[in-house]
């Protein structure tokens, strides 16, 4: 694009960004996190949001935590995100505390949040840490989705409560369809754009 004279800007690596984390690239992480500090991008709130989910997309969950600790301001997709990019990788724990840490920022949480900390929980084996933050959820105005109940119905199911699980199911006001079987971490990712 550069050659023709086109000039460069967010928007364009943010969409740069965004096809590295689909085909998981981890070549590209550091080139195009360099070339945005080279063209003075680096200030950007949305910028900085695709590189955290582009980090973590591709396995990277340290740079990923070290975008978002550099960043001077966050809004409610960073913290999401940053969340969302511990589940897959092992870090439940960490994506709680980000949990409790956003709620003390100010930043009002979210259907994405919610799902982001009940699958963290279920990664983490936390079942009794779960089912609180589903009942904390009316305490934030957030109301449960199909995708909501997948998450609990995972976090029931890998603890080993599957007749829990289907109750819960049939039990939801909602009627049961396939995201509400069990939400597999990487899907938050889909769910959330």
């Amino acid at each position: 694009m550069e050659s023709p004279g086109f000039q460069l800007n967010c928007f364009t690596f943010t969409i740069v960004t965004a096809a590295c984390s689909s085909l998981g690239l981890t070549k590209c992480e550091q080139q195009i996190d360099g070339v945005i500090i080279q063209k003075g991008l680096e200030g950007s709130i949305g910028l900085a949001n695709a590189l955290i989910d582009m980090y973590a997309m591709c396995g990277s969950v340290n740079d990923s935590h070290r975008m978002f600790n550099s960043m001077s301001h966050r809004n409610l997709l960073s913290w999401s995100s940053m969340m969302v990019g511990y589940v897959p990788h092992g870090h439940g724990r960490e994506a709680i505390k980000s949990f409790y840490d956003m709620g003390r920022s100010g930043v009002r949480l979210d259907k994405i949040v919610f799902m982001a900390v009940l699958s963290a929980c279920s990664h983490a084996g936390l079942l009794n840490e779960g089912l609180m933050y589903f009942e904390l959820m009316g305490e934030y105005n957030v109301t449960p989705s199909q995708e909501i109940y997948g998450c609990v119905t995972d976090l029931l199911g890998r603890a080993g409560r599957v007749e829990e699980a289907c109750q819960l199911m049939e039990s939801m006001p909602l009627r049961p369809d396939e995201s509400s079987v069990g939400l597999p971490s990487w899907s938050l990712y889909s769910t959330r754009t």
